[in-house]
């Protein structure tokens, strides 16, 4: 019989391993960490996420924190051809727009394979670094956009949640040590001067 899989998401302070998904702004400068080469503190190189689109000057006022920077950046609206009054499709979220509908973004898609990155990173830290229990690890994954107010934030929650609920299913048991998922955010809240920063991010 098929062994049922096991979660291997716990709270923050009770894992042995942890992993923190880390936003920051280029313009204030990469994080020191980011210098010292791979290693399972930090696996993945930065993502850097300037080239998304970014937020509207209707949300930028808003830190990606806000739900609605969020559901701007992690959602397109695109021109729905199939438009049908009779069509009910639950997939497809109506807006006041007749004929359009919300689609992943691709902000939103690369917060999949940022997650799906970060689980196999934990796997091969497990498998390969021996960590877990007696060797405990505290991993960083950095994300940067312009300011670090929107697009990384919004990036680094959404991957983080992903992240998590891979760690719930936690599919044949790949993950054999209790992890933990946080985020930090350096530089949203930090004390822009540049106009811009508010404008676009």
């Amino acid at each position: 019989t098929k062994k049922s899989s096991r979660g291997a998401l716990v709270p923050n302070g009770k894992a042995p391993i942890h992993v923190d998904f880390t936003s920051f702004g280029y313009k204030y400068g990469c994080p020191s960490t980011r210098t010292q080469g791979w290693s399972h503190v930090q696996p993945l190189a930065p993502l850097d996420c300037r080239a998304l689109p970014r937020a509207s000057h209707r949300v930028s006022k808003l830190s990606g924190l806000s739900h609605h920077v969020k559901r701007e950046l992690l959602n397109d609206l695109v021109e729905d051809e199939n438009n049908d009054e009779n069509d009910s499709d639950e997939e497809s979220s109506k807006t006041k727009g007749a004929g359009r509908r919300r689609t992943k973004s691709e902000l939103s898609k690369l917060a999949d394979d940022l997650a799906k990155d970060a689980l196999q990173a934990l796997h091969e830290a497990i498998r390969d670094g021996g960590y877990g229990h007696g060797l405990p690890l505290k991993s960083s994954i950095y994300v940067g956009s312009e300011y670090g107010r929107h697009r990384s934030v919004v990036l680094c929650e959404t991957a983080a949640q992903r992240l998590r609920d891979l760690l719930r299913q936690n599919e044949g048991n790949k993950i054999t040590q209790p992890v933990s998922v946080g985020t930090q955010h350096r530089d949203v809240d930090h004390n822009h001067q540049d106009e811009e920063a508010f404008g676009y991010d």
